[in-house]
């Protein structure tokens, strides 16, 4: 019972975790795609999801569900950067 809280603790704070930096590497790539950073930004976001698949993978033993998992959090990152845009950013000197 314990183990099983644990586990559904961590694909809480793992979910969380991506939906938020996957929320900053999306505006961050959508805010540069006129620039070469845009490469990075997406390159990021590309191993965000991986590493996040690899600790769902150990996480949850039904592949099933994993994929659900997953879905569910593309589909909350979706919804959220379609009803709440995304974060606007630029390049910034520190020289006056």
């Amino acid at each position: 019972m314990k183990d099983t809280f644990a586990r559904i603790m961590d694909v809480l704070v793992e979910t969380i975790n991506f939906i938020v930096l996957s929320y900053l590497l999306c505006s961050a790539a959508l805010s540069f795609n006129q620039s070469m950073l845009y490469i990075l930004f997406f390159a990021s976001a590309v191993w965000l999801t991986s590493k996040y698949w690899d600790r769902l993978k150990s996480l949850i033993m039904n592949q099933g569900i994993r994929v659900c998992v997953l879905m569910g959090s593309f589909l909350i990152l979706v919804l959220i950067m379609y009803f709440g845009g995304y974060l606007s950013s630029t390049l910034a000197s520190f020289r006056h």
